[in-house]
């Protein structure tokens, strides 16, 4: 995903924000706590019911597993499931039952950190950027709820499109409100993936979110203004509607603001001068560390078995960013920007660079390896190209972080995406020595805010949807290690010729074999006991 880079010029004030893609995480009153209240339910419009969708997979997989019957399914465990992704309803009228509760807290004091784990109130997930336990910003909440028939129209649009109904896609791209789909379906992303992740759990993930993208810097009404205008504006540019993998705006980091009066020297730039470029080094260095700790605490404070991350920052685009921050910083101080960079600027160039793309994937890297009991899921990208067979293979041409951790750490699965009909998605990326396996995430139906439906492509979709199986395979046999399900994932899988030397296993997720292996597993565990 590209990242948008903002230079104002005020009368009395220049401001140089860069906004670069790094990576990773950047009230009640005193009485007894109350859960919250979920917003009033509103009729279903559209086709999928998760409870409807939930007890048909049961039924199939009771089925193929005759020693499963469908009444076992009340007494499975619940397994904790953090997605760290950008704002997500977990109030919306198919997952509410799902959501992760934390009683500590909700049968506590308002405003006290009553689990004592450094989350005031964190009933049910935590927003990284705001540092509150808003993950689902009310800005947004109010927005899609009160322009949620207009926002209605165009999801239905842009869902029929990319499952090729050339109506949908005409009139799509001759609405008046088409300008504003792009921001729309990303503030979405976070409850579609929360949806998947249900849904492929069978019901038995308990969901928190970790907003790490959005924090609630606008109001309701400067949504509606946006909306009105025909144009919502996210707070970092989107690369058209393919939507591809996001590219960990947690971060946005704000790496520098300079601001000074007309009459005062502008601030010394990390591409010029040596202090600056240490400073803010060190700055992306302390952010990463501050960040990854919170993470981990979290994770820990409250057990989460299964991590999912459908996002992530890729070595092209970071080097990208930094070249368009590199030109906004020249015009800033009225210096010609094609004038090529001197070897110490370089230099400079790439320290930040690599402090960006190494300090992320290193980030990663320490929070997988000192949680092994926890299972993190990353989606693979989504920059392949079919018309340039060696794009996106993040082995080694582009490299994209954290999902090359999945050849590296045996509790990490990264993830490539099919279709329906098991068919390979030209824009999924891919890596034999880095990706386990490929899942569903061509038009995937799922959740938006304000009980909304709609569809997304993408490595996004895929990683959830294994997620979620991973979870339904913890229920079943909760003594399973990380690496454990990891094997038996890889090695039940439905096997193609279209994706050998594409993934590791040369195949796509088959979650019927995995569950009947792990129940059969699980049979000969409670024999051996007896």
């Amino acid at each position: 995903m590209t990242n948008q880079l903002c230079l104002k010029r005020q009368k009395y004030s220049y401001k140089l924000f860069i906004l670069i893609t790094t990576a990773l995480l950047s009230a009640c009153a005193d009485e007894k706590k109350i859960e919250p209240a979920a917003p009033a339910p509103v009729p279903r419009e559209y086709e999928l019911s998760w409870e409807k969708e939930i007890q048909s997979r049961r039924d199939k997989l009771s089925q193929e597993v005759k020693e499963l019957s469908v009444a076992q399914f009340a007494n499975l465990p619940k397994v904790p499931v953090l997605v760290v992704d950008g704002p997500a309803e977990l109030d919306h009228i198919e997952i509410q039952k799902f959501k992760f509760l934390n009683t500590n807290e909700t049968r506590g004091r308002g405003g006290v950190d009553d689990d004592q784990n450094g989350f005031v109130d964190d009933f049910f997930g935590w927003n990284m950027i705001s540092q509150n336990n808003q993950f689902m910003p009310r800005f947004l909440r109010d927005g899609f709820e009160k322009h949620r028939y207009r926002i209605k129209e165009l999801f239905s649009l842009y869902s029929g499109s990319i499952k090729g109904d050339a109506g949908a896609k005409k009139a799509l791209s001759n609405h008046p409100d088409r300008e504003s789909l792009p921001g729309l379906v990303e503030y979405s992303h976070g409850s579609h993936v929360s949806g998947i992740v249900a849904l492929n759990s069978l019901g038995v993930a308990q969901i928190s979110s970790m907003n790490v993208s959005v924090s609630e810097s606008y109001s309701l009404n400067e949504f509606s203004a946006q909306l009105m205008s025909k144009q919502i504006i996210v707070p970092y540019e989107i690369a058209g509607l393919s939507r591809p993998l996001i590219s960990d705006q947690s971060i946005h980091l704000q790496l520098r603001t300079f601001s000074s009066a007309p009459d005062e020297p502008i601030p010394a730039s990390p591409f010029d001068d040596e202090v600056a470029n240490q400073k803010l080094l060190q700055d992306i260095q302390n952010k990463y560390s501050t960040e990854g700790a919170t993470l981990q605490t979290y994770i820990r404070s409250h057990g989460f078995q299964v991590v999912n991350l459908s996002m992530g920052i890729d070595k092209l685009n970071v080097q990208n960013s930094l070249e368009r921050t590199w030109r906004m910083d020249r015009q800033l101080r009225q210096i010609n920007p094609d004038i090529p960079r001197t070897t110490i600027q370089e230099q400079y160039f790439r320290n930040i660079a690599s402090a960006l793309f190494d300090g992320h994937l290193s980030s990663w890297r320490t929070l997988a390896s000192n949680n092994p009991q926890v299972m993190f899921v990353f989606a693979a990208g989504n920059s392949g190209n079919p018309n340039y067979p060696t794009q996106g293979n993040i082995d080694s041409s582009d490299p994209i972080s954290p999902a090359v951790l999945g050849g590296e750490l045996s509790n990490v699965m990264t993830v490539a995406a099919v279709d329906a009909s098991n068919k390979w998605a030209n824009f999924s990326s891919f890596g034999p020595q880095n990706v386990s396996l490929a899942a569903y995430g061509v038009a995937v139906d799922s959740l938006g805010p304000a009980n909304l439906q709609l569809a997304m492509s993408g490595t996004s979709m895929a990683a959830p949807a294994v997620s979620g199986v991973i979870a339904f395979l913890k229920s079943l046999h909760p003594t399973l290690s990380p690496s454990d399900i990891r094997a038996l994932l890889e090695r039940t899988v439905n096997t193609s010729a279209e994706l050998q030397s594409r993934v590791k296993t040369s195949g796509s997720m088959n979650w019927i074999k995995a569950a009947r292996d792990v129940n059969a597993m699980r049979n000969i565990q409670i024999e051996s006991v007896r």
